[in-house]
């Protein structure tokens, strides 16, 4: 079963959600600003990155990949506002 229909997976996005949720609140225009690579690291148990932007001028979605190999591929935030 793949990672993104399992409970694993399903395990792994609440807890994102719960990390970010009440920090998106707060939080800046900058979506890499909502949490560290510690944090996002420790939500999906595999060590990441530095978040990056798609682009220097959006950055209203950030990603951090994995540092090693992982089945993980990546975590992307991505701010929406009503």
């Amino acid at each position: 079963m793949s990672q993104r229909g399992s409970r694993g997976g399903r395990a792994i996005r609440c807890a994102i959600l719960g990390l970010l949720a009440p920090l998106a609140a707060h939080a800046e225009t900058d979506a890499c600003t909502l949490a560290t690579p510690a944090q996002v690291g420790a939500a999906v148990h595999v060590s990441v990155g530095a978040g990056t932007h798609v682009t220097p001028t959006f950055v209203k979605t950030c990603t951090w990949t994995p540092t090693a190999n992982s089945s993980v591929r990546a975590v992307t935030v991505n701010l929406q506002t009503p």
